[in-house]
């Protein structure tokens, strides 16, 4: 088996695989996978074949950036977020500059994830599980 990257026949196959797919269908697009990511080469899409060439899927790989954040539990909470509102701002021009495409934060701690999602548009996903590399 191996993968290889997409070529223009990739296009339709991938779309009408996506309108069989009830998991897919009317969610996703085949440009979703196709259309290249010009500010990040990095965010490819690799079709997967068998040894007779049949393609078994499509995966995309795309960049993102889990952020892990420790504050100074001695600080004042306004400080700390007029810090963090600062440094979300640095933060997400320095990631979109290099191609990220999606922020990730990890809490359990429900004023900050009330903030986060109020002030930065953060939005839970259940739907992600991770594996560390």
């Amino acid at each position: 088996m191996k993968a290889r990257l997409l070529n223009a026949e990739d296009d339709l196959v991938i779309a009408s695989w996506i309108k069989r797919d009830p998991e897919h269908a009317g969610k996703v697009t085949a440009e979703f996978f196709t259309q290249s990511d010009t500010r990040n080469p990095g965010n490819l899409t690799y079709a997967w074949e068998d040894e007779q060439g049949q393609t078994l899927f499509y995966v995309k790989v795309e960049n993102v950036a889990r952020v892990h954040i420790q504050f100074n539990p001695d600080a004042p909470k306004a400080s700390n977020a007029k810090g963090l509102e600062l440094g979300y701002r640095w933060l997400m021009h320095g990631l979109r500059e290099r191609g990220y495409r999606e922020l990730i934060f990890e809490s359990t701690y429900a004023p900050l994830i009330r903030y986060c999602r109020r002030v930065f548009g953060f939005r839970r996903r259940e739907a992600d599980y991770s594996k560390g590399l």
